[in-house]
This record gives C-alpha cells, structure tokens and sequence, in this order.
C-alpha cells in the first residue's frame, strides 16, 4: 500500500547537493510544491536571485509540470531587509506581493 497516494506534499529546498537533485529526479512526481529558496532582497529592495538559478532547474520544470514552484525569499535574518519591507523600499511591497485594491 502506497501511503502517499492522494496527499500533496510540498518540500523547501536550496537545490546546492546531490541528495536534493536526487530526490526530486525519483520523487518528482509525488510532490506538489517546492518553496526554491533562490532569492534575496537587498537594503534597496530589489529581489534577486541568491542561489541556484532557475535557468539551472529548467529540466525539472519540464520534467515535472504539475509541481508548483513557489520562488522563495530566503530570509537570513538581516535587518535591512525586515526594514525594506516595512518602508516598502522601491516599492518592494506594491511590487513583490500581491494584494488586493
């Protein structure tokens, strides 16, 4: 018996060792999300790509289209990013994360 069939799973990951391009190549196809913790956001405001980048995980996209890949800001617990977020620096917040009028 398969105890996972019928649930969703959903992974965070960094994508840096072979043990996580392993398990995506073999599991790929049962999980459902994966939060890339591949960007950051400068004192500016500015997001930008930090670690793997996404053209690196273009055959998984492929390879797995129904994953959901939720590109993740990775916080490392800097200041100047906790005040560009609350200062909405550059429009970080009006331009980053979605809402509603």
């Amino acid at each position: 018996m398969d105890t996972l069939k019928g649930k969703k799973i959903m992974v965070w990951t960094f994508m840096r060792n072979s043990r996580m391009h392993q398990a995506l190549r073999d599991y790929g196809g049962r999980i459902s999300q994966i939060g890339l913790f591949s960007f950051k956001v400068r004192a500016t405001g500015e997001i930008y790509e930090s670690g793997v980048a996404i053209s690196n995980m273009l055959n998984y996209i492929n390879k797995w289209p129904h994953i959901k890949w939720l590109l993740t800001v990775a916080n490392d617990g800097a200041n100047s990013i906790f005040k560009a977020l609350r200062e909405n620096t550059g429009g970080l917040i009006t331009t980053a994360i979605p809402h509603s009028s």
